[in-house]
């Protein structure tokens, strides 16, 4: 099994693309997107490469049902098991101490 951990669809301080404005799918996908590769980066500020991430660990954007269709968000998956603790230590630096606004790199990836 795996667990999940939901980080939303930018950061925090960021305003994001609203369910069921015209262009929706592309913007919101778009915005999801770049907030998994600014949460890499951030990871690789505090020496944490992708290839020495706890294994099993995934940051990834997913469609989420809701009344009006689907939305995204981005989140962290992990297995049950060994490595696990690895794992909630890396969730507790980014919820810690991730930015709660866009980088320069995803201000240029959405147009910013």
């Amino acid at each position: 099994m795996h667990k999940r951990f939901y980080f939303g669809q930018t950061p925090c301080n960021e305003s994001c693309a609203q369910v069921g404005e015209p262009g929706y799918d592309v913007r919101g996908r778009a915005e999801a997107d770049a907030h998994v590769a600014q949460l890499y980066r951030y990871l690789e500020t505090k020496g944490r490469t992708r290839g020495e991430l706890p294994a099993g660990f995934e940051l990834c954007v997913s469609e989420e049902p809701h009344d009006f269709g689907r939305y995204f968000e981005v989140v962290a998956c992990f297995p049950d098991g060994p490595g696990e603790e690895a794992c909630w230590t890396l969730l507790r630096l980014l919820e810690a101490s991730a930015p709660d606004e866009w980088d320069e790199v995803a201000r240029v990836e959405l147009g910013l």
